[in-house]
């Protein structure tokens, strides 16, 4: 009896996944974009020739991965397909994996610096405008007036890191690397406020002269220089958690 109840359930998923799979090919094939309205369940239960029932059920599961977005009262628009549901799920794993101590959050961290290490040198030679240059400098120094003042905003790091990777025009990277940004802060809360800010603003200058003087190497030395109090930290706090 167990036995045939699972089976009952993997094949309900396996036709859920197979519908949801078709309500997407149907959105990729109208040319549909973020915002626009997304057939209604009738339709769509007419189309794939599926209960309305069925069809509200895979509605919503696409509305977890940022697909579409359902408006009650409204009906369903295409989502914003942000890497929302990406963050949301690496922030589980980490959190669930931190039975192995700091080691998933260290992962994390390496993780960020290959990406950010190889795109920084492509933006210390790809001709970073003076206007980006401008952007990133009024940012580090709103970094030294917080530290000033003993205090650390996180969302001008968050800031300083997305400009810096504007000039190379791939959005994809830009959302991806933010992702990862956002993770961090979630799973790594200890962490969140360096212990000296004023450095931690030079650290951000020495990143901005690299790249201004459009050398590659530099830019990723004064990047890998910019995280290493972070792994300090995560050494420290793993020795603390005794892990």
């Amino acid at each position: 009896m167990a036995t045939r109840h699972s089976a009952y359930h993997r094949g309900a998923r396996r036709n859920q996944q197979t519908l949801e799979e078709a309500i997407k090919q149907l959105i990729l094939s109208s040319g549909l974009q973020p915002g626009d309205p997304v057939p209604t369940e009738a339709e769509l239960a007419l189309e794939l020739n599926v209960s309305r029932n069925t069809v509200r059920e895979a509605l919503k599961s696409l509305e977890a991965l940022d697909i579409v977005e359902i408006r009650h009262g409204y009906g369903t628009r295409m989502g914003q397909l942000s890497l929302k549901p990406l963050a949301d799920r690496l922030t589980f794993q980490i959190l669930l994996g931190q039975r192995d101590g700091m080691r998933r959050v260290r992962e994390l961290l390496e993780i960020r610096e290959m990406f950010e290490a190889q795109s920084v040198r492509q933006v210390a030679t790809n001709n970073i405008t003076d206007a980006e240059i401008q952007g990133l400098e009024r940012i580090v120094q709103r970094m030294d007036q917080h530290a000033k003042r003993h205090r650390w905003n996180e969302q001008d790091d968050r800031s300083f890191h997305k400009m810096l990777h504007r000039s190379l025009n791939n959005s994809l990277l830009i959302e991806l690397l933010d992702t990862f940004w956002v993770v961090f802060q979630r799973v790594s809360p200890e962490l969140r406020e360096p212990l000296d800010m004023a450095s931690e603003a030079d650290r951000h200058r020495a990143i901005i002269k690299a790249v201004a003087r459009q050398d590659p190497d530099l830019a990723e030395r004064a990047l890998f220089e910019h995280f290493q109090p972070l792994h300090t930290s995560l050494q420290a706090l793993s020795r603390e958690r005794g892990r």
